[in-house]
């Protein structure tokens, strides 16, 4: 039957535009695969080695140290008004079932439970999209209960893999629904669609059929995962520091390390996690950060230091490796939705990890890399302080979403008007912050200086700041036309006031500041 006008026009838009958004190298995530061409890396003086974890935590352990959490989730009524969420419902179950609370009611309310919408990205040609946020939950809640009848009833697993998972077959699909299989789908989604096939595969070929439709092995899955994780690895996440993006991709790889029968998908999972943890253990100072990151520009004025996911997951994973219990309280940033998926499921932190997270001690300049046409960070840290670079905009549709250049201390600000940082009045999308290096940082506009700190000593137009009493931190600033200055000195031996005379003795050229600092 041939297609009415209206259909034809309709897609001959969606074709153009796609087209057009293909030619920019800012798109080539959706679009293409030139941006895997350059590696995203590391460099610097500390660099990540595999370590040593503790050992899974057993369920009782788990209820030990996190029962607040658990308790916060469980005693939540089981109700319509829940599953009007893509991913609350799947917390409060996982939080019920771990506690072996109400699972009468639990399977009762999984039984009912039906199929909401479509799996992918939402948008104006897919509505109904975002199932997979449920899905990655709920294929969670099977594997990890389904062998325990007395919690999750056969009939339940039944409803679940023939109902409530929808993503069959064993051909992954990487596309953005509607969009004529042009456009690559984002990489969150292609993890919880993905990952939920394959452990759906791998539950029906280990409870009730295995012949090689269903085996991982046979069937291509196994060697699908283990490219695209190989593939993570090497170009690192494309949505990197997204919030609240990055929460969803790693519990999506929670759940897979905690499942997957395949050795080199549960280790390729593990490294990836690593991996991501060791970066924002870099990029952080007492689960506070601000660093730039890549999706939702609405979100880059936000001011709270604490408001990415990851902090929350982070933090909860150190409580977890020394088995201490913790109220809801001591949840930095009151972030209770990520953190269940990161206490229920096998992953540890290794204990470098874990020790530079909790207790930096080292003094480090890194620079990571976010792959091709993508923003830079760029990481000066010692004792007592982080200074983080705040990235640049690679254009409106690269999606990458800079901050200003900041200096986080060993205190108790979760703002940033709480913190030194330098900003930039310019529009967004002409930021350049990557003015960082090792105890130093260069910025085009004036330096905000939190209104607790006054400057100790002066000397021609150089301001001394001491941080921590005693010259333990010495923070000295100077701003001329068009450009700031950051310079950090730790265990100074002498008066405050000798530092501003010897440094403004090594620069007394304020013009000279604009190519060299000394």
């Amino acid at each position: 039957m041939p297609l009415s006008n209206k259909v034809l026009h309709f897609r001959v838009k969606v074709i153009s535009l796609l087209l057009l958004l293909s030619l920019s190298s800012s798109c080539t995530y959706y679009f293409g695969s030139s941006w895997m061409k350059k590696a995203a890396g590391r460099e610097g003086n500390l660099q990540y080695k595999a370590g040593n974890r503790p050992a899974e935590l057993s369920r009782e352990e788990l209820i030990e140290i996190a029962r607040p959490l658990l308790e916060y989730w469980a005693n939540r009524p089981l109700n319509d008004e829940l599953l009007e969420g893509k991913v609350n419902f799947s917390r409060v179950l996982m939080a019920k079932l771990t506690l072996g609370q109400d699972f009468d009611t639990v399977n009762r309310f999984m039984q009912y439970m039906t199929v909401v919408g479509t799996s992918g990205s939402t948008s104006f040609m897919n509505k109904k999209g975002d199932y997979d946020f449920r899905e990655i939950g709920i294929v969670g809640i099977l594997c990890q209960f389904g062998d325990d009848t007395t919690l999750l009833y056969p009939e339940t697993a039944d409803h679940i893999v023939n109902t409530l998972l929808i993503e069959k077959g064993s051909k992954p699909d990487t596309k953005t629904p509607k969009t004529l299989g042009l456009m690559r789908d984002t990489e969150n989604h292609i993890l919880m669609k993905e990952i939920t096939r394959y452990l759906r595969n791998q539950w029906i070929y280990q409870h009730r059929d295995n012949s090689k439709e269903h085996d991982n092995t046979q069937n291509g899955m196994d060697k699908w995962m283990i490219d695209h994780l190989s593939e993570m690895l090497e170009t690192g996440t494309y949505e990197f520091n997204a919030n609240p993006y990055q929460g969803y991709t790693m519990s999506a790889l929670f759940t897979l390390h905690s499942f997957a029968a395949n050795d080199s998908v549960v280790q390729l999972c593990e490294q990836m996690l690593d991996e991501l943890h060791w970066e924002y253990a870099l990029g952080s100072y007492g689960f506070r950060t601000y660093r730039p990151f890549r999706r939702r520009m609405e979100r880059a004025g936000i001011t709270n230091l604490m408001s990415d996911p990851q902090g929350a997951i982070s933090q909860s994973l150190c409580f977890k490796h020394d088995k201490k219990p913790f109220t809801l309280e001591d949840i930095k940033g009151g972030n209770y939705h990520q953190v269940i998926n990161a206490l229920v499921y096998k992953y540890q932190l290794p204990d470098n990890v874990y020790r530079l997270t909790v207790s930096p001690t080292e003094e480090y300049f890194v620079q990571i890399g976010h792959g091709l046409k993508a923003s830079p960070e760029l990481l000066s840290a010692g004792p007592g302080w982080l200074l983080s670079g705040g990235g640049v905009k690679r254009g409106k549709v690269s999606q990458i979403v800079p901050r200003p250049i900041t200096l986080l201390l060993a205190d108790t600000a979760t703002d940033l008007n709480s913190c030194f940082y330098i900003p930039d009045d310019r529009k967004p999308n002409r930021w350049n912050q990557t003015g960082v290096y090792h105890r130093f940082a260069v910025g085009r506009y004036p330096i905000h200086v939190p209104e607790r700190f006054e400057p100790i000593a002066e000397q021609d137009g150089w301001k001394v700041y001491d941080i921590y009493g005693r010259g333990r931190l010495f923070v000295v600033t100077k701003e001329v036309k068009g450009l700031s200055l950051i310079l950090l000195y730790n265990d100074w031996q002498f008066e405050a006031q000798a530092l501003a005379d010897l440094v403004a003795e090594y620069n007394p050229d304020d013009k000279t500041l604009y190519k060299k600092c000394t």
